[in-house]
């Protein structure tokens, strides 16, 4: 199942550590037969799109990457919108994370 990602999280650490949450997202998407396709860094969020198999919780997932990624320091907020219709537009996504945190 494609879905797209979204997370809120710290700007000034995106624009620094890039690779650092890339690997570890992508590590444990392998754990859980999944495949990232992309990963963007925006000036507030990040957002990624993943393919992850039907039989696989998606929360589990997300969750665990959110938490790997935030081993070292906070990067990426526990809050996340994830949608499998759309990739939705910036103001869209800003509007979104707005009200959940």
């Amino acid at each position: 199942m494609l879905l797209y990602c979204w997370f809120k999280g710290w700007s000034a650490i995106f624009r620094n550590s890039q690779g650092y949450p890339k690997k570890r997202i992508k590590n444990i998407c392998r754990k859980y037969k999944s495949e990232v396709e992309e990963i963007n860094f925006e000036a507030t969020f990040a957002m990624i799109r993943i393919l992850i198999p039907m039989d696989v919780a998606v929360g589990e997932v997300i969750e665990e990457g959110v938490s790997e990624c935030n081993m070292m320091r906070e990067i990426l907020f526990p809050d996340y919108y994830v949608t499998n219709v759309k990739k939705h537009i910036h103001e869209e996504i800003s509007k979104y994370l707005k009200e959940i945190s």
